[in-house]
């Protein structure tokens, strides 16, 4: 307890895993498609922001070309910049592209759109006014950019929480705080181990802590803890147990055919990064909060109900 969320335990699991070999995955498994196209809540009202910034687009353009007496084909290659970074930037949010992107795409789609309007003018002679075009176009595209950006979540410090009295009647708040920290590391999870950068269904769930660990914790309530605490302290050990795996480095929770495949990931190539700093790198989420976080909460609990009678 009283750690500061940048000091790492060591690599000194509390508890051995109750399931052998850590290359083991859980049973829970799988949907055939995995589940590494996770979105967080952020990326959620990001692509609806997009969304709804390309259909008012499309939707004004013929109502622009009536208003101004314009070709409806000039109002539409004018705002094509517009509506290919917005195209993008969905695509991007769905790869989990980190906020970089967005303006790396906007600055690139304009540029491109600078040359490519200025060469369709010079050639077709459309009459059109490119410069104007494109900076109406930089200036919503930055507008719908920066609102974007807003949702994301920043990687600053978050309040600690810790377990300083037990007590059974708080079990389900306690519960709710584990279960929090483990839904963030398994989206970070599934977006540092997705298909897209070479990893399998299998590797994402045998590090992801399965809900259905924490939703049986959900059914103890306090007045049945003393009968039932012999299943709350299975519980909470399978937790525990699955947390230990992200202090390990990465060659001994997966294999080396697993680990061969995997691209677009900062790592040691030999796999000698243990899975937390791997996620830390590759990944915006405060990871190393969620971890501490929730593995004090694990044997804060654990550490009560062995002194429960």
């Amino acid at each position: 307890m009283g750690q500061h969320p940048s000091h790492v335990p060591e690599p000194q699991p509390k508890y051995a895993p109750l399931h052998g070999d850590v290359t083991t995955p859980h049973p829970e498994d799988t949907h055939p498609l995995g589940t590494q196209h996770d979105a967080s809540p952020e990326e959620k009202r990001i692509n609806m922001t997009l969304a709804i910034a390309l259909v008012t687009t499309v939707i004004l353009i013929p109502i622009i070309a009536v208003v101004s007496a314009s070709p409806l084909l000039n109002v539409l290659l004018g705002f094509s910049p517009l509506i290919i970074t917005l195209v993008l930037d969905i695509m991007a949010t769905h790869q989990h592209f980190k906020p970089v992107a967005y303006w790396a795409i906007l600055a690139i789609v304009h540029a491109l759109g600078l040359a490519i309007l200025g060469l369709i003018n010079f050639v077709l002679n459309p009459h059109m006014n490119v410069p104007g075009a494109i900076a109406v176009s930089v200036i919503l595209a930055s507008i719908v950019t920066a609102l974007c950006l807003l949702h994301q979540r920043p990687d600053r410090g978050v309040k600690r929480q810790h377990v300083v009295e037990f007590k059974p009647e708080k079990l389900e708040e306690y519960v709710n705080a584990i279960e929090d920290k483990i839904k963030g590391m398994n989206f970070v999870i599934g977006r540092v181990y997705r298909a897209s950068n070479g990893a399998t269904p299998k590797m994402r769930e045998r590090l992801k802590v399965p809900s259905d660990w924490y939703n049986e914790f959900h059914a103890i309530k306090p007045e049945d803890l003393e009968d039932q605490k012999g299943n709350a302290k299975v519980l909470i050990r399978k937790i525990r147990d699955r947390l230990s795996l992200y202090i390990m480095k990465e060659k001994d929770v997966f294999s080396p055919e697993e680990i061969k495949p995997l691209k677009h990931i900062v790592r040691h190539k030999d796999g000698h990064d243990t899975i937390l700093q791997i996620l830390k790198t590759n990944d915006r989420d405060p990871v190393e909060h969620y971890y501490v976080s929730a593995v004090e909460f694990c044997d804060r609990i654990l550490e009560e109900l062995e002194k429960q009678p």
